[in-house]
């Protein structure tokens, strides 16, 4: 995502024409990206509230990936 970003910035110092095609595909890039940092930000959310309110350590321990995190949450939240 990071490397996308970068991407984004190099493209809007090119100034591209504001009809054309290449200043669309910015802005809808700039769109997407958003789009996935705001559902980030939800997810971190959701992940502390539940492991707040169920009482497990705040802590992530560095060897637990994100799918293992998202794995345990689709399964606690199945199982209720």
């Amino acid at each position: 995502m990071m490397e996308m970003g970068e991407g984004l910035c190099k493209m809007r110092k090119m100034e591209f024409e504001k009809d054309g095609p290449l200043f669309r595909f910015e802005r809808e890039v700039s769109e997407v990206l958003e789009f996935v940092y705001q559902t980030q930000k939800e997810l971190a959310a959701y992940i502390f509230t539940y492991k707040r309110a169920n009482g497990v350590s705040l802590e992530v321990e560095r060897r637990e990936s994100f799918d293992q995190i998202w794995q345990s949450l689709s399964h606690a939240t199945l199982s209720h």
